[in-house]
C-alpha cells in the first residue's frame, strides 16, 4: 500500500473522529467531577463551574468537523480554497501548542488529534501543492 496525499487525509480523518468517544469520556468520567470540586464563593468561579464541561464538551465540534473536512479533502484532492488551507494550518499551529500541555503532563492519548491528525493534513497538502 503506497502513502499518498488522500491516504493521509483519510488517516487524519480516523483519527479526529476517534478521539470523540474518549474525548466525550473524560469530560464526562474526569473533567465534570474535577470541576464539581471549584468553589462557587464568587460569581466568576459559580459561572466557570456551570461552563467548563459544556465546554469539554463542545470541543466534539471541532473534532466532528476535522473529521469531516479531512474525509472531503481526501475525496476531492485537498482543500481547495483559501480558507481551507487556513484550517489545515490553523489546525497544526493549534494542536502544536495545545498538544505541546498535553505532552508536558504526560496525557500522551490526546497527541493522535493534536500533532498526528494535523500533521497529516499539512503534509498531505504540501505534497499537492
Amino acid at each position: 500500500m503506497s502513502v499518498s496525499p488522500s491516504s493521509l487525509y483519510y488517516g487524519s480523518a480516523l483519527l479526529y473522529a476517534a478521539t470523540i468517544p474518549k474525548h466525550t469520556l473524560v469530560g464526562l468520567n474526569s473533567v465534570a467531577p474535577a470541576v464539581s470540586t471549584i468553589a462557587e464563593d464568587t460569581p466568576t468561579n459559580r459561572k466557570m463551574k456551570l461552563l467548563l464541561t459544556p465546554t469539554w464538551l463542545h470541543c466534539n465540534l471541532w473534532l466532528v468537523t476535522s473529521a469531516l473536512l479531512s474525509a472531503k479533502w481526501a475525496r476531492l484532492g485537498g482543500p481547495s480554497s483559501t480558507e481551507e488551507k487556513a484550517i489545515v494550518w490553523a489546525q497544526l499551529v493549534v494542536g502544536g501548542v495545545v498538544g505541546w500541555q498535553y505532552f508536558k503532563h504526560n496525557m500522551y492519548v490526546g497527541l493522535g488529534c493534536l500533532w498526528a491528525a494535523p500533521v497529516a493534513g499539512a503534509a498531505a497538502l504540501i505534497w499537492e501543492n
